[in-house]
């Protein structure tokens, strides 16, 4: 039960404050904002969201990414403004950990939502808000979820 409580805090932590934007997050910040022992955090992510604080934080940050490259930002700002944006501290780490999280690079990944975009006919923007493709919002826990979904559908 506990365990619950604590992944709603945790859950909501994210999306709320965002803090995995910073750089520099670690999990000595979220015990801190949290007022919970470390082990606590840790045995919570690893029972409640089956992953690492690294883990769960780099999940964050790719689902974050994919936010901006589903908005108007994505045509205005580099991959590499993209990855700084979202928290990662280069490039290298950006593109490396977004291919692990979705299975493709950000490039290829912004490629196959503008081409998904265009076959159902969302429109000339090529941007629509909540649910494109997955039906998942693009904020929070959730979009990770509906990549393997745009994946099967927009190869």
């Amino acid at each position: 039960m506990y365990d619950k409580l604590l992944k709603d805090r945790i859950r909501a932590y994210f999306d709320e404050q965002k803090p995995y934007l910073n750089p520099d997050f670690n999990a000595m910040d979220l015990t801190i904002a949290l007022n919970v022992p470390q082990h606590q955090i840790s045995a919570c992510l690893r029972n409640e969201f089956a992953m690492s604080f690294t883990e769960y934080r780099t999940k964050a940050r790719v689902d974050y990414a994919i936010h901006l490259l589903r908005s108007d930002e994505a045509s205005k700002i580099t991959m590499e403004a993209i990855g700084q944006k979202s928290g990662f501290h280069s490039k290298s780490v950006f593109f490396k950990s977004f291919k692990d999280v979705t299975g493709v690079s950000p490039s290829v990944y912004l490629k196959r939502i503008g081409n998904s975009l265009n076959r159902l006919n969302f429109g000339s923007s090529g941007v629509v808000g909540r649910g494109i493709v997955t039906g998942c919002r693009c904020t929070g826990s959730h979009i990770v979820e509906g990549i393997s979904y745009a994946r099967a559908h927009i190869r």
